[in-house]
């Protein structure tokens, strides 16, 4: 049985389980399925969202409780030094980042649920990543389902796109709140010490 296949023959609940732990493709797929009048797109995408959400939430607490051996895993080791260089800069917002660039979701996870960063923080960030990851996707299925076999392979490169995107608009961020730090300094008058007594 194809993916496809599953998606049409299980509808809504086969999208929630493979949003679990793959939340692209499958995405793509019942974007497509919706287009042809399969399934309702506004359920594609509330589905797809509360999987990708469960699956992180999974991995979030997994981090929480096996700190010291997740990061010793092979995908960690691979992902982790990147997540670790972006969170500092972006801060929980690295979340979203996650979303599109390839092979750092779940580490991404793993590594917020091990920094012990609060749950409704954590939640609050990533339900939006989720949206925003599953509106795309599954819209990305829907406006293409013709030519959707080809656009399974270009969906590397659109992640790439997007990555080189939010990374731009990251050092743009970056760099206009370094100016207005340093236009402050300027302007900020200087200390006087503590008067001196006679």
């Amino acid at each position: 049985m194809t993916l496809e296949q599953f998606l049409s023959q299980y509808g809504l609940i086969a999208l929630f389980l493979l949003a679990t732990v793959e939340g692209d493709a499958s995405l793509i797929l019942a974007g497509m399925l919706a287009h042809r009048g399969v399934l309702s797109l506004p359920a594609v995408i509330v589905a797809g969202a509360a999987g990708n959400f469960v699956g992180d939430c999974a991995w979030y607490f997994l981090g929480r409780q096996a700190r010291a051996r997740l990061r010793e895993t092979a995908i960690y080791r691979r992902a982790g030094p990147w997540i670790e260089r972006v969170a500092s800069r972006l801060g929980s917002w690295q979340l979203l980042l996650a979303r599109v660039v390839y092979g750092t979701r779940n580490a991404s996870m793993v590594f917020w649920g091990q920094a012990h960063l609060p749950f409704q923080r954590f939640a609050l960030t990533d339900l939006l990543g989720c949206f925003l990851a599953s509106t795309g996707f599954a819209l990305l299925g829907y406006l293409t389902s013709q030519g959707v076999e080809h656009l399974l392979g270009q969906v590397r490169r659109l992640e790439v796109g997007l990555l080189i995107t939010l990374v731009v608009a990251a050092v743009v961020i970056a760099f206009m709140t370094w100016e207005v730090k340093r236009a402050s300094d300027k302007t900020d008058p200087p200390e006087t010490g503590p008067a001196g007594g006679g």
